[in-house]
């Protein structure tokens, strides 16, 4: 069975306040703009996701309310503090315990551990600048399997300056 994983790296956040701690960090205007175009892109594809896992951060946690919005999602976004400083085993962990009858999962979270999940998956080197998607495709039945390095085809790379 295929599934689709979309890696999305949280929007460009504010950097003007010295004074909050990383994992309070806003979203400046270039990321709620971005996160907004690639929510449409990603519905203009058919890959509105049937669930989205996002990190605690206030900057991944707004991506993925303002992404939710714009591709028309209408659960809830699962939020998990693993995804937040997590390592790749953290990232590949929350991934194998989504609901098999799920189909698209959109993963929001952060770098560097993104583009390792990417590389380990796909065994290509994918730079993630804000608000990038990676779209792959997952020959898996269960969620479960991501573990096992399934068998993998990078279906795109989203990039917002990139989008029409």
């Amino acid at each position: 069975m295929e599934r689709v994983l979309l890696l999305m790296r949280h929007g460009k956040s504010k950097w003007d306040d010295d004074q909050l701690r990383d994992h309070d960090r806003p979203l400046a205007k270039r990321g709620k703009r971005d996160s907004e175009r690639i929510g449409q892109a990603l519905e203009s594809k058919d890959w509105t996701p049937d669930v989205i896992l996002a990190s605690t951060a206030k900057r991944a946690a707004k991506t993925a309310k303002r992404v939710a919005k714009s591709c028309e999602y209408d659960k809830d976004i699962l939020y998990q503090p693993s995804l937040y400083w997590g390592d790749l085993r953290s990232y590949v962990q929350a991934l194998s315990t989504l609901d098999d009858d799920d189909q698209i999962a959109l993963l929001i979270a952060h770098n560097p551990t993104l583009e390792d999940l990417a590389h380990w998956l796909t065994q290509q080197h994918i730079a993630m600048p804000t608000c990038t998607v990676v779209a792959i495709r997952l020959e898996i039945n269960r969620w479960g399997d991501i573990a096992d390095r399934p068998s993998v085809q990078l279906a795109a790379v989203l990039r917002p300056k990139e989008i029409d």
